[in-house]
């Protein structure tokens, strides 16, 4: 690998924080109490929350716990006061600069050292920094206090004085996780903490801090990149700049004064391989070493290089968009992520690598960071930079319209540059998006009539919005970040607009909120669907720990709170009805729950089924939900656990880069765009390729009845391009009688062996018509391989759920007669601790 460098050095004012030379935590030692009541005080743990505080010190239950979240309101309403004492040594009391570091503080607190205001804190998704030196004892300890004051008050307060109510509730005025103030999903645990470390560091040598290599532009093995940093000098002073990458140097020398600047050093590298999403290729990364001297200070990072753009260009179907990374379009599959746990400092390092292993292994090559819970930890991205997941990032708005006053502008703008500089480094961040529906829920979910809005206050509403979203945001991202492509607002325009099937990205609820049949996601398919889902419940073993006496009851009020959704149950059992045969025991807790799964499963099917049928038309699938942040039902397809639902296993044969796709409509349809007409009693079948490279081999369709017997069998020759849907041949529909009794089988294989991970099972009816053989299916457990072996008897097993006692890491199996699996089990489980569910008779 060969290095040219071109030396520049580009010099402009900025302010910015400084990195430590050393610096060390002030976590231990904290107590809190409540600010009126000196009764209720105890240990604190830093980072954390008032209500996990509160629960270690037995003042409260476990918030999950039952309905007990509802009894709770009380704690938002207090204002508490965390307080310690620390020592300084002799080097930080004779040191000419000392700071105090605060990472994360929710939300509004007022900082006090040794008896005096230091800090007036407002926004919990930015870090403080202060420094300390006019305010320290010499040789004494030093007495720290951040006394928070209650959201809910302060929101109070805000709305007041701007004699505003805005959409969204206590939420929008507050600069804290929106999510927090309860949603159809989430609890409403709305008081704060000391939610991220405080640091205190010592500073008198020159350093590089938001250290980041931009790729400005990429032709064949040859990149122009840029290194850029923040250099913050106490003094003015000779400084030598030096770097390598991959073990090539480079240098430069030169007088810088003393503050904080902004360092950029273009160069360029012959040889490269570029970061790719591990579906397209390897996410490859090189080393970069920076030195600066006289004062020696080594950093350490891994970059990588890439090009990312999102297109959207005139089509014949109206406008695109989708992402094209590398010069190459990617059709982007994955799902929208909420905070992993409703309490921030419960997430540990080893649960984002719980999360991405999850999401790679079912194909994903994109998470979405959704706007309103919080900005991702850089171990978060670090993991998906390795793992090669793009990331699609808001930023922390949603569902609601905000002030515009300059104290709210002037946070948010210091909230946004810090988060731009930190993240800029990651490949694999894919896209800044300004906010989450806002623009969508202002034209069209009726806010103006239902908060009484005079024209002026519309005027004054929308033009706030504009200089928030089409203003301050992306100057700052052209500023910071201008290779990256910026999206004011996801959707771009909401599913009961017509023009939402034809450009932009699209939210489409019509199945969940407008109650539509299964069949209206491929009617309704838009050029990147970038939100919509199905609800479920979690499997008994993550719900039941939390609920309490007569847990198996769906009428129990700790049941209800468990399910956040006005209508949920509703919009489940209507499914429920549509698509899956009567329950075999209705009052069977643990049946209804299989049963809520599989009809997730079904939707989830439905859904990425026809937004890869509209490929190339859409070129992006990002479900609604990944992951939950509590133990409750939802659109997720992980458990707050982490542990897999059966529609895991849809989402993982959905993402396959090869696969088998059959649609009842005319093939001309996906040139006509989403008025796709009537189904005309042909079934067609496609080979997609997402994947990179070139396929080709044979396609094998078997029709066969549930007793395995072959009715007819047809052998095709397919290949496809990376990036290509090819249409392989259209096939009568069975009759009725028929269809309720047989299914296809279909194999992709090269050279006589299956290639895909899974073959395709198709079905003519909804499995309420299916005429299923009564179900026979032996198991054996294999203690010394820690295996359980479950094998279909003469018949076909539809949707077989093995239900694990105490662990709910869910498999969704259609076996075919005589097919076995085999489950990892460990060696003292006996047949009691699992049971099977399938929906065949038994």
């Amino acid at each position: 690998m060969l290095v040219r460098l071109l030396l520049i050095l580009l010099i402009s004012n900025l302010t910015a924080s400084s990195q430590a030379i050393t610096e060390r935590l002030l976590i231990t030692n904290w107590r809190f109490q409540c600010e009126d009541s000196l009764s209720i005080e105890g240990k604190a743990q830093v980072p954390g929350t008032i209500y996990t505080d509160l629960e270690r010190n037995r003042f409260i239950k476990h918030p999950f716990w039952g309905s007990e979240e509802l009894k709770m309101g009380w704690i938002a309403e207090k204002n508490w006061i965390y307080s310690t004492q620390f020592n300084l040594n002799a080097e930080e009391i004779a040191s000419k600069t000392l700071w105090l570091k605060f990472e994360s503080i929710d939300t509004h607190a007022e900082v006090v050292l040794n008896g005096r205001t230091i800090l007036q804190t407002d926004n919990q998704f930015r870090e403080w920094m202060v420094d300390i030196r006019p305010f320290i004892k010499a040789k004494t300890s030093q007495t720290l206090e951040i006394r928070l004051k209650s959201n809910l008050v302060i929101a109070r307060q805000k709305a007041a004085e701007l004699h505003l109510t805005l959409p969204g509730g206590e939420a929008p005025w507050i600069r804290k996780v929106q999510h927090h103030f309860g949603w159809d999903w989430s609890p409403r645990l709305p008081a704060g903490g000391i939610t991220g470390n405080i640091t205190l560091i010592r500073n008198q040598r020159p350093q590089a801090e938001n250290l980041c290599v931009q790729t400005l532009s990429l032709r064949n093995d040859t990149a122009w990149l840029q290194l850029e940093f923040e250099l913050t000098q106490p003094f003015k002073q000779t400084q030598t700049i030096s770097w390598s990458i991959q073990g090539k140097p480079g240098s430069f020398r030169g007088q810088v004064k003393a503050g904080t600047k902004t360092v950029q050093l273009p160069f360029t590298i012959i040889g490269i391989e570029p970061w790719w999403s591990h579906d397209q290729g390897q996410p490859k990364r090189y080393e970069l070493q920076l030195k600066l001297t006289p004062q020696s200070s080594l950093q350490l990072q891994k970059f990588g290089i890439r090009t990312i753009e999102l297109v959207q260009e005139k089509d014949r179907w109206g406008k695109s968009f989708y992402f094209r990374l590398n010069g190459r379009p990617v059709f982007a599959k994955g799902a929208n992520m909420v905070p992993m746990h409703v309490f921030l400092p419960e997430i540990k390092p080893a649960d984002y690598e719980k999360l991405i292993s999850r999401a790679k292994s079912a194909g994903f090559n994109m998470i979405r960071i959704w706007g309103g819970g919080t900005y991702g930890s850089e171990a978060f991205y670090e993991i998906c930079n390795r793992e090669g997941i793009m990331v699609w990032q808001d930023f922390m708005f949603a569902c609601a319209m905000y002030p515009s006053d300059t104290a709210f502008l002037s946070t948010v703008k210091e909230e946004v540059r810090q988060q731009v500089l930190r993240l800029r480094k990651h490949p694999s961040l894919a896209v800044w998006c300004g906010n989450n529906e806002i623009d969508e829920a202002w034209h069209n979910w009726g806010w103006q009539k239902q908060y009484r809005y005079s024209p002026e206050d519309s005027s004054k509403l929308w033009q706030g919005y504009q200089q928030l979203f089409h203003q301050l945001i992306p100057q700052i991202i052209a500023k910071y970040d201008g290779k990256r492509p910026y999206h004011p607002s996801s959707p771009t325009t909401g599913w009961g607009r017509k023009n939402s099937l034809y450009e932009g990205d699209l939210h489409y609820w019509g199945v969940w909120w407008g109650k539509e049949p299964l069949g209206m996601y491929r009617q309704k398919t838009g050029r990147f669907v970038s939100e919509y889902g199905f609800q479920s419940l979690p499997a008994p073993s993550s719900l039941l720990p939390w609920l309490p006496e007569n847990p198996l009851s769906k009428d129990s009020i700790a049941f209800k709170n468990h399910q956040k959704h006005p209508f949920g149950f509703e919009a489940i059992q209507k499914v429920m009805d549509e698509t899956l045969p009567s329950a075999k025991n209705p009052s069977d807790f643990s049946e209804y729950v299989y049963r809520t799964q599989i009809v997730q499963a079904k939707a989830l099917e439905a859904a990425t089924n026809a937004h890869l049928l509209a490929f190339p038309r859409c070129m992006g699938t990002l479900f609604w939900q990944f992951n939950d942040c509590w133990p409750v039902a939802s659109w997720s397809i992980l458990d707050h656990l982490y542990q897999t639902k059966p529609a895991f296993t849809t989402i993982k044969q959905a993402f396959n880069p090869v696969r088998l796709l059959v649609d009842s409509f005319p093939q001309d349809s996906l040139e006509a765009g989403p008025q796709i007409g009537q189904a005309d009693g042909l079934l067609r079948v496609y080979l997609l390729n997402t994947g990179a490279t070139k396929i080709s081999g044979q396609v094998q369709i078997d029709w066969i009845d549930f007793q395995g017997k072959i009715l007819s069998s047809n052998l095709l020759i397919a290949q496809a391009k990376s990036g290509e849907k090819q249409f392989l041949g259209a096939f009568p529909r069975p009759s009725d009688s028929l269809a309720a009794k047989t299914c296809w089988v279909l194999r992709f294989k090269t050279d006589g062996v299956q290639t895909s991970n899974e073959r395709e099972l198709y079905f003519f009816q909804p499995d309420k018509n299916l005429t299923l053989p009564k179900a026979t299916v032996y198991t054996q457990q294999l203690p010394e391989e820690q295996i359980l072996t479950v094998t279909a008897g003469a018949s076909l097993i539809r949707n077989l759920w093995i239900e694990q006692m105490g662990v709910s890491d869910a498999t969704l199996y259609q076996l075919l007669p005589g097919e076995q699996v085999r489950i990892p089990w460990k060696k003292e489980r006996n047949e009691a601790n699992y049971k099977l569910w399938f929906i065949n008779p038994e």
